[in-house]
């Protein structure tokens, strides 16, 4: 693969539309547009988990490009001159209320190869404390509590449940019917 020219579609506030002209591996010339964030900011992607009930917490966020609630792990941008700890109890506390201690956090993913140039890290917590939802005036965040049984309700519900938080969950909870 190489490529030949990089061409900014539409600049936006917070997104770039990007076109690139690339030579394929046979010798093809093709375009493929994509998308990415203007100042390439990281984030990160909870995964709170309350050992005691053996469940895991989610919310329900309202998502322009749908038109619609997701069901989501909590998740957020990584400020500028903020580390990926302190953006996962920041986050997680504005959410959820909930707070935590970090398990482990991993090294940065590509979120949707194809279509963006977004990284995320995840970061597993064991939650610890629950407190009070400290959510900006315009976000409408719910949360919920996921166990296996609950997961199960989930699946048969008209919700859109993004997709990291169905193969996560669906492998945690029913792991044994997946891998025989």
């Amino acid at each position: 693969m190489k490529i030949i020219e990089k061409k900014y579609l539409y600049n936006g506030k917070f997104v770039n539309f990007i076109s690139k002209k690339y030579e394929d591996n046979v010798g093809n010339i093709k375009n493929y547009e994509y998308s990415e964030r203007n100042n390439v900011q990281k984030a990160v992607v909870i995964i709170p988990f309350i050992q005691e009930e053996n469940a895991f917490v989610l919310i329900k966020q309202f998502r322009i490009p749908f038109e619609d609630y997701i069901i989501e792990f909590p998740a957020g941008l990584i400020d500028e001159n903020e580390s990926e700890k302190s953006t996962v109890i920041r986050e997680l506390k504005e959410e959820t209320g909930y707070e935590g201690e970090i398990v482990n956090i991993s090294k940065e993913t590509p979120s949707t190869p194809g279509l963006t140039t977004e990284e995320v890290y995840f970061a597993f917590v064991k939650i610890t404390k629950k407190g009070e939802q400290q959510l900006e005036p315009s976000e409408i965040i719910t949360v919920e509590k996921v166990n296996k049984s609950r997961w199960e309700e989930m699946k048969k519900e008209d919700l859109k449940i993004q997709s990291w938080v169905y193969l996560f969950l669906e492998t945690y909870f029913n792991k044994d019917k997946i891998f025989l």
